[in-house]
């Protein structure tokens, strides 16, 4: 399911850009018509380009040159997952979906940080969220030998849970020395659809 979502994902954006030389190992999440602007053009360049460990301080050093990008950028590259901690003291992943403006959404507290007053899942899909969350913590735990997940889940139709998507988040650190630094990052996209049977 995951792969089928991500597959139909890419093929959009294939779509959606005419006339370009199509890069997969850009984000899915392509706005529509955001391609048409030239500097967003010429920052995808320079982060083709650019040695890939040093991503998060090329997206940095572009974004003070032209702030007004940085929405757009943000939603198309895809970078390292960084780690926050909550106020509880747990860590977990951020990304562009527990994101609302410049604060992130714990999938353990349910709350921003910078005490923001962001967009929340419902009640009953913050049920979900949390045993997805306890399912996947013993997941990564088992199959990868200690790693770090975060879920979160997001109503797809207004409060209705019969419709909603996820992000899976892992992260797994290599056993790093002075010379190399390693992590291996994935994160999956999904939508449910909740189908119900009368008998």
């Amino acid at each position: 399911m995951l792969r089928g979502v991500r597959k139909q994902q890419i093929e959009e954006k294939r779509t959606a850009i005419p006339n370009r030389t199509f890069d997969p190992y850009l984000s899915a999440k392509t706005p529509p018509g955001i391609w048409t602007d030239k500097e967003i053009d010429c920052a995808l360049d320079l982060c083709r380009r650019l040695p890939p460990q040093n991503i998060n301080k090329i997206m940095s050093d572009i974004i003070k040159l032209k702030p007004e990008i940085c929405e757009s950028l943000l939603a198309l590259v895809d970078r390292p997952l960084p780690i926050k901690q909550d106020s509880s003291g747990k860590d977990f992943l951020i990304c562009e979906y527990n994101r609302d403006g410049d604060s992130y959404r714990s999938p353990w507290t349910n709350t921003y940080t910078d005490n923001f007053d962001g967009v929340l899942p419902s009640d009953e899909l913050r049920e979900l969220e949390i045993k997805f969350n306890e399912v996947f913590l013993a997941y990564t735990d088992m199959y990868y030998g200690g790693a770090l997940s975060s879920v979160y889940l997001w109503n797809m139709d207004s409060k209705n849970i019969a419709s909603f998507g996820g992000a899976v988040l892992i992260k797994k650190m290599g056993e790093n020395s002075s010379k190399v630094n390693s992590a291996w990052d994935s994160i999956h996209i999904f939508e449910a659809n909740v189908i119900t049977f009368y008998v």
